[in-house]
């Protein structure tokens, strides 16, 4: 890694930890904090830094993925695997439950419960990413019959036999989409 992605991983880190030991010591003892140090956080650093990416990294990436051909869905195939890792631990915890008693049973209990709020926020995010980007794309370029082959696909009807499994949808202005558009790995 260069020294700027090298940096920029750093602070994402900082961002993270600070997180997290802020939550920490205010959901440890909330009479104790006014929440100022955390809110320091998330307004100074935080926003600060998501407001530098939007202005400066973003448009650099969308430009390098135009040019090079990228994969400007990449993105969610990471929170697929997110949701996947989620999916497994909190198999994992409720497997381990089953025979747990005592302090062992309140830890894995409480790491469920943690699994479960951060399982749900990444998904949220993930759907909301969805529905509010992709589906008005498909709505606008892609014909009610590909959609719906798209949709049998996906959930792997019977009727799903006839889609083509190279992506090659015709959009609904007549320009078929990319062939092999790469797909969203399946959710583990």
């Amino acid at each position: 890694m260069s020294e700027v992605t090298v940096t920029i991983h750093n602070h994402h880190e900082r961002l993270l930890r600070g997180l997290r030991e802020q939550s920490a010591m205010f959901n440890a003892d909330p009479s104790e904090h006014s929440g100022d140090s955390l809110m320091a956080l998330l307004r100074d650093d935080l926003m600060r830094h998501a407001a530098g990416e939007e202005r400066e990294l973003y448009p650099l990436i969308d430009r390098i993925i135009k040019a090079a051909g990228g994969r400007a869905t990449a993105t969610m195939s990471v929170d697929h695997e997110f949701i996947g890792e989620y999916v497994d631990w909190i198999e994992a915890a409720l497997h381990s439950l089953r025979g747990a008693n005592g302090s062992h049973r309140d830890l894995l209990l409480s790491q469920l419960h943690r699994y479960l709020v951060q399982l749900e926020a990444v998904l949220n995010l993930h759907l909301e990413k969805e529905e509010r980007l992709f589906l008005p794309m498909i709505e606008r370029h892609v014909s009610l019959a590909n959609q719906r082959r798209m949709l049998a696909a996906m959930h792997g009807s019977p009727g799903a036999a006839n889609h083509n499994p190279s992506g090659d949808y015709k959009l609904a202005h007549g320009k078929p989409a990319r062939k092999g558009t790469p797909r969203a790995r399946a959710v583990r």
